[in-house]
């Protein structure tokens, strides 16, 4: 497995299923050690289940790859509209939340990140001083 993201770590939320499977796997071809992260909830949203992420794991190692399960929530207080944000002030609001949790666990760097519509994204490393 070689390609353009050799020697490179990936990391794929959401990655047990759908789109997020699909990317982990194609990342994975192109040479990246990939994180697959996902919950493992039911398509109602309830539960958990770690053999999810690990069946990702299992068919990426098993084509020669290298990945490693992880079931961590990565967005414990949600995004933009669960956050209550007025139109166009999503950055602004998903970054001070991400400020404000960086302080309350005493942690150094967080990354914000969002849709911007169109299959864009963008996204922030923050380092808390």
């Amino acid at each position: 497995m070689a390609g353009i993201c050799e020697g490179r770590v990936v990391i794929v939320t959401g990655a047990g299923r759908g789109l997020g499977r699909a990317y982990a796997l194609a990342f994975a071809r192109e040479g990246a050690k990939v994180v697959v992260n996902d919950l493992g909830t039911s398509l109602a949203g309830e539960g958990r289940d770690a053999a999810v992420a690990q069946a990702v794991v299992d068919e990426i190692r098993s084509a020669g790859g290298e990945a490693v399960a992880n079931g961590d929530d990565v967005n414990p207080n949600g995004g933009g509209i669960s956050l209550g944000h007025p139109l166009g002030a999503t950055g602004a609001r998903v970054t001070a939340t991400l400020l404000n949790e960086l302080d309350r666990r005493n942690e150094r760097y967080g990354i914000a990140c969002m849709c911007i519509g169109f299959g864009m994204a963008i996204a922030g490393i923050v380092e808390r001083l």
